[in-house]
């Protein structure tokens, strides 16, 4: 009886592990804040008349979602996903894409922390660049 449990709760907890919704709905949520956020910081992007204060969070949250899409795509969580298997089974050009989305978002923040609007368009500008790429690449159109 005691061995039955136990392999129940092996089963229940390996079941458990690959169960990958909540991980797909917290990238798919991310990808969208990120579009927000970045269509927002295009037009607070004004030269001397920018808003540094709100252009530096939008800079911080961005960094912290790239972050957290870095470790978004463990090997199994292609399944109800939007994107397309090659993320899994080819990950080194997509994993270099998220590397280079990230650059792009450090860039945009560094520059806003420095109030410099020619460094923090072209972080952001980076960053949408990658994000084209990627679609373009990796995303299903379902």
């Amino acid at each position: 009886m005691k061995k039955l449990a136990i392999l129940l709760f092996i089963a229940s907890t390996n079941a458990f592990a690959q169960d990958y919704s909540q991980l797909i709905t917290e990238r798919q949520n991310t990808y969208e804040k990120i579009d927000e956020i970045t269509e927002e910081a295009e037009f607070l992007i004004d030269g001397a008349d920018s808003d540094w204060d709100i252009l530096t969070n939008h800079g911080k949250l961005l960094v912290t979602y790239g972050e957290f899409l870095l470790n978004a795509f463990p090997a199994g969580s292609q399944a109800g996903s939007k994107a397309k298997t090659t993320i899994w089974t080819k990950p080194d050009k997509f994993n270099n894409l998220l590397m280079e989305l990230n650059t792009g978002f450090k860039e945009f923040y560094q520059g806003a922390v420095a109030q410099e609007s020619i460094q923090t368009e072209a972080g952001l500008e980076k960053a949408m660049d990658t994000c084209k790429n990627c679609h373009r690449s990796y995303r299903n159109r379902r």
